[in-house]
């Protein structure tokens, strides 16, 4: 099992506001824009799945987990209507098109996927996780790999190192909560930005997670302690969510499930993905005969 998991939410957003402000959907009426919208989603899903894949490793697992109930507001403009009629439409359509376990958590998805990479991780399966979220750079180990959609390449483990100044990714929690992410709703630490962030964490001499906490809250100030604290409840990762199911098999529809659910405009993208897993099945085949 390669098993894939998904923050499905990060693919659709970062879909639905390219088409928003590339200008793809000037002149286009309601029913056109939405199907516009949910091809461009497929446009940056299709790439990851099947023989070929960006991702480094080929999945043949799948869970895509959407958001229940956050952990925090954000502080970001509120959506339009379309936003969410799009989001409804696609987490409908998605299930039928390709397989694996579609689920949406009670929690924000980004718990929901860690839950499911800390299982596979304990029991020795490679897994990659695919996310534009900071927060899941924390899951980046020998086993679990960090696929992110903005950069379109995988986060090595030293990547991550490098950008946060932590001696593991499991600790990037702790800096997101030092330095804080407005666009999360994150506050952090007031006056502790990147570089500040690095000198603190530079001197922790324990690998272990609570220990780490207790050394940083030693070297804070009282004043800075409760905005420390609430800050690491929004960025620490759980990773024992009840009820969250693991990856199942991938299994492509087939082209003309497009039409039927209204999204014909997707069916060049659909053609190419089956056509590589075609031509995939036809020289595996080949290979095999020739044995």
């Amino acid at each position: 099992m390669r098993p894939a998991l998904f923050d499905a939410r990060s693919f659709f957003d970062k879909a639905w506001w390219s088409c928003q402000t590339g200008g793809q959907l000037d002149g286009l009426d309601a029913q056109e824009a939405s199907n516009q919208t949910l091809t461009a989603a497929l446009g940056v899903l299709t790439p990851l799945l099947g023989p070929g894949s960006r991702l480094p490793i080929e999945p043949d697992h799948a869970l895509f987990c959407w958001d229940g109930k956050p952990k925090t507001e954000k502080p970001r403009p509120p959506k339009p209507a379309a936003f969410f009629e799009d989001l409804a439409r696609f987490k409908q359509c998605l299930p039928a098109l390709v397989g694996g376990c579609h689920v949406t958590a009670e929690w924000e998805a980004d718990d929901a996927v860690a839950t499911a990479a800390f299982k596979l991780e304990e029991a020795g399966t490679e897994c990659v996780v695919v996310s534009a979220d900071k927060d899941l750079h924390q899951l980046a180990s020998r086993l679990v790999h960090y696929y992110c959609i903005n950069k379109r390449t995988e986060l090595t483990a030293d990547d991550i190192r490098e950008r946060w100044g932590v001696r593991e990714p499991r600790e990037v929690g702790l800096a997101l909560a030092l330095i804080g992410d407005k666009s999360d709703g994150i506050k952090g630490v007031y006056g502790i930005g990147p570089v500040k962030s690095k000198k603190l964490l530079a001197q922790l001499t324990s690998l272990d997670l609570l220990e780490s906490v207790d050394q940083l809250a030693a070297m804070l100030d009282k004043s800075e302690l409760d905005d420390f604290y609430e800050s690491l409840d929004s960025t620490i990762l759980m990773v024992n969510l009840p009820g969250i199911p693991g990856p199942e098999p991938i299994r492509l529809a087939p082209l003309d499930t497009l039409t039927e659910l209204g999204l014909s405009a997707a069916r060049l993208t659909w053609a190419r993905l089956l056509g590589r897993c075609q031509l995939y099945a036809e020289v595996s085949s080949a290979f095999d005969e020739s044995e």
